[in-house]
């Protein structure tokens, strides 16, 4: 079979059923997968359609059925982990205006915790089962969530009828429009870019002297981020009761903090404590952030939220590609000084931000 985007020939696409069924065919030669959408019939109508991509560990069950090298590459460009990112404005969209933080909180920290807890389990199940089995487990863990998911997600018809690109080409615009919006992705950009610089180069700084950690006591050492998660529900109570604004200043100080403790090169309890101090922080912008932006326009969450995370994750992204070549050229102290500079950097700007300019942010 033939990747998307596959331009050499592999013949014509051939039509198989398989046998003993009615419904599942196999699709070959395949090199510009298409997606079908079954519209529902005109009196049930709402505008909403749900879309399952198979990936991860989907990938597996659908072997040898339609859709195997399709889910494979979704899975390979991480289409899937968008999930979390449409359940956290929904849930916010339920939440009652006071309880807004603390659901919001709750959330993030049961989606940080298994992020965090994932190849520490990952690892666990591999030696028992592989790694095929490691995904199968994820694949029916998934298949059990999707059907929790539907039978207690309340029901929401949208607002508005207004079309995919028409939302997208709105992005633009609402960024432009929502300060608000563009302070807490600045202050996110600098936090999540100091949070990959870290766990990028810890890795090289604990596997050389006088560590000389195994891959398997860097990955404890990064179990203690887990303990940050737990600020998260904190995080939320404390926009809810309208300390945002300062809880934001504090958070942006204790993470440059965070990172200087580290500067004590010798001390596994410095580098922990600087770990776990340093996630709390990053962790407590994210939901403050979040709960001040979805105050804005409840029309728009999702789109806020879009160009939130997209804006941090650019941040995260440019902070691990930038770990790597400090280390190389100036060791431990020069990824500090990036690190504990950047959210320096938006404690700077979070010291002009006019007071009311943000209620209960």
């Amino acid at each position: 079979m033939a990747v998307p985007g596959e331009t050499k020939s592999v013949g014509e696409e051939q039509v198989k059923k398989k046998p003993g069924t009615e419904t599942i065919t196999n699709i070959t030669n395949v090199s510009k997968p298409t997606m079908t959408v079954s519209r529902p019939p005109a009196d049930k109508n709402t505008g909403v359609a749900i879309v399952v991509f198979p990936g991860g560990g989907y990938s597996n069950l659908a072997w040898e059925h339609e859709g195997t090298m399709v889910s494979t590459w979704l899975n390979s460009i991480g289409v899937t982990s968008v999930v979390a990112q449409i359940l956290v404005p929904l849930a916010s969209h339920f939440a009652p205006e006071g309880k807004r933080g603390e659901v919001v909180g709750q959330i993030m920290s049961g989606l940080l915790i298994g992020i965090l807890l994932a190849r520490a389990v990952a690892g666990v199940l591999s030696t028992f089962v592989g790694w095929r089995g490691v995904y199968v487990v994820s694949a029916v863990l998934m298949a059990g969530i999707i059907v929790v998911l539907a039978r207690s997600i309340p029901y929401r018809a949208p607002d508005s009828h207004t079309s995919y690109g028409k939302l997208l080409g709105s992005l633009a615009r609402i960024y432009r429009n929502e300060p608000v919006l563009r302070r807490r992705a600045i202050y996110q950009f600098a936090m999540f870019g100091s949070f990959s610089v870290f766990w990028t180069a810890i890795t090289f700084f604990l596997s050389a002297a006088p560590f000389h950690f195994s891959t398997a006591a860097i990955g404890a050492v990064a179990l203690a981020g887990a303990a940050g998660a737990f600020i998260a529900p904190v995080a939320g109570r404390l926009g809810d009761a309208g300390y945002g604004r300062i809880a934001t200043g504090c958070a942006l100080v204790l993470a440059s903090a965070a990172f200087a403790l580290t500067l004590f090169q010798t001390s596994i309890v410095a580098i922990i404590a600087g770990a776990i101090l340093l996630d709390l922080a990053i962790q407590t912008t994210l939901i403050l952030g979040q709960h001040a932006i979805y105050a804005l326009n409840p029309a728009e969450r999702s789109r806020l939220n879009t160009l939130y995370i997209s804006t941090f994750f650019i941040g995260g992204a440019l902070g691990s590609a930038l770990a790597a070549t400090l280390y190389e050229r100036g060791g431990w102290p020069a990824v500090v000084a990036l690190g504990a500079g950047m959210p320096l950097v938006a404690f700077l700007i979070w010291l002009t931000e006019p007071r009311r300019a943000i209620v209960s942010a």
